[in-house]
């Protein structure tokens, strides 16, 4: 009969080592891999999240900042309108002080 041999514990502990180093050898990538895509995945989010509420951002501020930049260009208009007439009165005010004798 043939002997039998038996395992020590030294045995054992350098089969847990090369257990252990063949699987983190095949596991990590793999680990490393589904890790990268949750980032990439959590980041893509992220982006579009950002993206649409800057996109609100804008809408808003245009919204609220276009009727003001339309008043600037009337306002402008209204004021050269006012600025002759102001002339014209003031010349009817010089013309009808001059008809009737009234120091200016």
């Amino acid at each position: 009969m043939a002997k039998r041999r038996t395992l020590t514990q030294a045995d054992v502990d350098v089969l847990k080592k090369e257990v252990s180093s063949a699987v983190l050898k095949a596991v990590v990538p793999q680990i490393k891999t589904a890790v990268s895509l949750v980032i990439t995945t959590e980041l893509s989010e992220q982006e579009e999240k950002y993206e649409k509420k800057l996109e609100e951002f804008k809408s808003e501020f245009f919204d609220r900042v276009d009727p003001i930049l339309k008043e600037v260009p009337a306002s402008r208009e209204e004021r050269t309108v006012q600025a002759h007439q102001i002339a014209n009165l003031s010349d009817r005010v010089e013309k009808v002080e001059k008809h009737l004798g009234l120091a200016a």
